[in-house]
């Protein structure tokens, strides 16, 4: 199994990494481990299970999100979004969280705090326009990496 935290040079990337290891696509290349990758510039091909997503969007399979809204439109099944150019409005459990951040219900919601602040429970977060330097399980990444951490996320510092 990959390392959860390994880096990539790509600065248009984020990995996502989703519980154990399998296959995911990232710039056409199949990496062994459960990553799912987000272009954060253009993201006009991306593969999800086969399936091709044109656009800005990137989806996410999770373990469940039976809805999730994307551009208006309620998907059913595993799928949880992420708007990588604008996010002036987001559906996170039936709340609508206005500017650049968008959150990831993964199993449970206790506390989320952003803006610079830490991260309790199961809430991970991704800011969309910089992120310079972010705490990951005590390591920081330069670049416009944010790295994701789906089971565990008790502490979690982002500019």
């Amino acid at each position: 199994m990959k390392d959860a935290w390994t880096r990539y040079k790509s600065r248009n990337l984020i990995f996502l990494w989703l519980r154990c290891a399998d296959q995911c696509m990232t710039q056409g290349q199949v990496i062994s481990g459960n990553w799912i990758f987000l272009l954060s510039k253009r993201a006009d091909q991306c593969m999800t299970q086969g399936q091709v997503i044109s656009g800005n969007w990137i989806f996410l399979l999770l373990r469940r999100a039976d809805q999730c809204v994307t551009q208006g439109q309620v998907i059913s099944g595993n799928w949880i979004f992420l708007w990588l150019r604008r996010a002036d409005q987001c559906m996170t459990q039936g709340k609508v969280i206005s500017g650049n951040w968008i959150f990831l219900l993964l199993r449970r919601a206790d506390q989320c705090m952003t803006q610079g602040q830490v991260i309790s429970g199961n809430w991970i977060f991704l800011w969309l326009r910089r992120a310079d330097q972010c705490m990951t399980q005590g390591k920081v990444i330069s670049g416009n990496w944010i790295f994701l951490w789906l089971r565990q996320a008790d502490q979690w510092m982002a500019r």
